[in-house]
């Protein structure tokens, strides 16, 4: 088996305009009261496989030897479902799952969406606009090692993920936020901490742990 890493990658922008025309707001007497603000996705997704799953060279110094594929993807969505923090995570997580990204891999793509989707709303040449595209460019490993393959989280295995919780208080003010919710983590309140010290809202991760025995961040195995 290889040891190499197939890599995963997420950019997300807002296409440019056609001759300087923007083409994103098609009513001139548009209001929120009558219609929800959307964003129109376009996502190119590039699966990668990796190809030295047997290894007859026995170098040390390898190069990765990576085929891929391409699929388009399009998708319409209410624009506050992308930029709320409390329904942002399992709007684009969705979307993610339908393209395959597997759980491991979407928190930090999550984030990243986001983040770039909330400023590019924010634009004041986008803010009278009734729709507005946005293009998502991701690169996905389809092949897992061993190591990280993902135990079947039955009703036992995700009692004993649990059990290895441990709830504390925020004390000290920093970049604590939830990956999962996205929402940040004020000083005072409680958390769960998992044993590689990464923390997240109580609900956040024991929802999260129905789906994955691994820390959204580091990738941790939860002993089971």
């Amino acid at each position: 088996m290889s040891s190499s890493v197939i890599p995963y990658s997420c950019e997300v922008w807002q296409p440019d305009r056609i001759n300087g025309i923007s083409t994103t707001n098609d009513g001139e007497n548009w209001s929120p009261q009558e219609h929800c603000p959307e964003f129109l996705i376009d996502v190119f997704v590039t699966y990668m496989n990796n190809n030295d799953a047997v290894q007859h060279d026995t170098s040390l110094h390898t190069t990765p030897n990576y085929s891929s594929t391409s699929r388009y993807f399009h998708f319409t969505s209410e624009r506050h479902h992308f930029v709320e923090s409390s329904i942002s995570w399992s709007t684009i997580s969705n979307m993610l799952s339908h393209m395959l990204v597997p759980f491991h891999a979407q928190p930090l793509m999550i984030q990243k969406i986001t983040t770039i989707a909330r400023e590019i709303a924010l634009q004041s040449e986008n803010l009278s606009c009734k729709t507005i595209s946005l293009a998502i460019a991701l690169v996905v490993g389809q092949e897992r090692l061993e190591e990280e393959e993902e135990e079947e989280m039955d009703q036992a295995n995700v009692s004993k993920a649990i059990a290895g919780l441990e709830n504390v208080k925020i004390e000290e003010l920093g970049e604590n936020n939830c990956v999962i919710c996205l929402e940040d983590m004020l000083l005072g309140c409680e958390a769960a901490r998992l044993p590689c010290l990464h923390f997240y809202h109580e609900d956040c991760i024991l929802n999260w742990l129905e789906k994955s025995n691994f820390c959204p961040l580091c990738r941790f195995k939860m002993p089971l």
